[in-house]
């Protein structure tokens, strides 16, 4: 008996299943609206523009920005949109939030091109007055003592360098040179000097003290350390027989130095050999002016 029971049982609930669907498919079309007085909640028109709380208010605005406001602040933008939207003209017209946005854009991008301008011609008169001034050269020789810097300054004085164009200041300790010699004669010197030259080493004729002369100094340094570097360099480019040595502190020795732009008075100082310097010409300074020099230590 419990077979055919319960077979009666699922029947019967099959039945209700498929009744209460489509009874609530009736009911979700409408069709027992007129028996039930009820129906689904209906999206369709024109209900839910009936369900609208002043359309009339409504407006619509663009989302379109000008490229130099986007970088600004979410909350300005936001004012600024709100502002602009509900502005009036003097005329009292209305002015849309599409054409306040384009008359931002083009006011952003009048005082772009503004600015643009200004730069160019800021940097084409920088330019115009870099080529109507020379520029600066530097000239220097030392350590040298005072002696020596008083006969170099009148030789300065006749080649018409200006009072106040030159200086003289306490030279700093290089007490470790890169050092050629100490040869026979002045000859030998004067030959070994001009092949430096052609391969265009600098150089000049050691001056002091007694037992280093004659002699070529190839370049004076603060430390060991820096002089054997650029010995080192030296050798790379073919000099062999030069070395480091330790020169004694001389007292009282200065290094004198002077700038120009004067084109003239600049060609005939760079072909000048000094007298007081024993026909040596001046040097190119070792740190050139408005820049920094690439070997501080060495003269």
């Amino acid at each position: 008996m419990r077979g055919p029971v319960t077979f009666a049982l699922w029947r019967a609930l099959v039945v209700l299943l498929v009744l209460a669907n489509i009874a609530f498919f009736a009911w979700t079309r409408g069709w027992l609206h007129s028996s039930l007085g009820t129906k689904p909640f209906d999206e369709r028109e024109p209900q839910r523009l009936q369900r609208q709380i002043q359309p009339d208010a409504v407006e619509l605005r663009s989302a379109a920005v000008p490229a130099s406001g986007a970088a600004r602040a979410p909350s300005s933008a936001t004012a600024t949109a709100t502002a602009t939207a509900t502005a009036r003209s003097g005329s009292g017209a209305v002015k849309t939030a599409p054409d306040l946005v384009a008359s931002e854009a083009a006011a952003s991008e009048a005082a772009s091109a503004a600015a643009a301008a200004s730069a160019v011609a800021m940097a084409a008169a920088s330019a115009a007055a870099m080529a109507d001034k020379p520029p600066i050269a530097c000239l220097e020789t030392g350590p040298v003592n005072e002696a020596t810097v008083a006969a170099l300054g009148r030789e300065l004085t006749g080649m018409g360098v200006p009072a106040g164009g030159w200086s003289a200041s306490a030279a700093a300790r290089l007490g470790w040179w890169v050092y050629m010699g100490r040869y026979a004669d002045d000859a030998l010197t004067s030959r070994k000097s001009e092949e430096l030259r052609r391969i265009n080493v600098r150089h000049e004729r050691a001056r002091a003290p007694a037992d280093l002369v004659p002699g070529l100094v190839l370049g004076q340094y603060a430390t060991r350390e820096s002089a054997e570097a650029d010995l080192a360099r030296l050798g790379g480019r073919g000099i062999r027989t030069a070395r480091v040595i330790e020169v004694p502190a001389a007292p009282a020795l200065q290094t004198v130095k002077l700038t120009t732009n004067d084109a003239a008075l600049l060609t005939r100082l760079r072909t000048w050999r000094s007298a007081a310097l024993g026909g040596q010409p001046l040097g190119v300074c070792a740190t050139a002016v408005g820049t920094a020099a690439s070997e501080p230590a060495k003269r």
